[in-house]
C-alpha cells in the first residue's frame, strides 16, 4: 500500500483564492490565495489604469515592498495596507468587496472590470439571517 501524506499546504491549496479590499483600502487575502504567490514578508502592489487591472506580487525590493501581516491563528488571511494605493489610483474602498483574482507568473490579478461581491459585516450577516424569521 502506498499512502500519500495530505498536508496542511494541500488543504488550502485546494481552498478558492479571493482577494478583498475592505472599505477604506485595506487588503485582506486569503491563505489560499496567498500561498499562491510564495507567502511572502512583502508584496508589491501594482495597477494597470488602462485595463483596471490590480497585481499583487512577492516583492522584487523588500525594502520597497508592502509590509504582510499575518494573524497567529490557523487559516487567517493575510493583510496588507493598501489605503494610499487605493487612493492614489483612485479605485474605490467605500465598501468592503471580494474578487476571485487570476494567478499568472506567481501574481494575484484582480479585475476591476468585474464587479466586486460586497462582503458585508458579520453583525450585518446575523441580522439577516433567516433563523431570525
Amino acid at each position: 500500500m502506498a499512502f500519500e501524506k495530505f498536508g496542511k499546504s494541500r488543504a488550502v491549496l485546494g481552498r478558492t483564492p479571493n482577494v478583498t479590499i475592505q472599505a477604506r483600502g485595506i487588503i485582506s487575502i486569503n491563505q489560499a490565495a496567498y500561498a499562491r504567490i510564495g507567502s511572502p514578508e512583502f508584496v508589491d502592489l501594482l495597477y494597470d489604469e488602462d485595463e483596471r487591472l490590480i497585481g499583487i506580487r512577492a516583492a522584487e525590493d523588500p525594502a520597497d515592498g508592502h509590509r504582510v501581516r499575518v494573524a497567529d491563528q490557523q487559516g487567517a488571511s493575510a493583510v496588507v495596507s493598501g489605503t494610499a494605493f487605493t487612493n492614489y489610483y483612485g479605485i474605490p474602498n467605500s465598501e468592503s468587496l471580494r474578487w476571485e483574482p487570476r494567478i499568472e507568473d506567481g501574481m494575484l490579478i484582480i479585475d476591476l472590470k468585474v464587479p466586486g461581491r460586497p462582503i458585508g459585516s458579520r453583525r450585518t450577516r446575523k441580522e439577516e439571517s433567516p433563523e431570525d424569521d
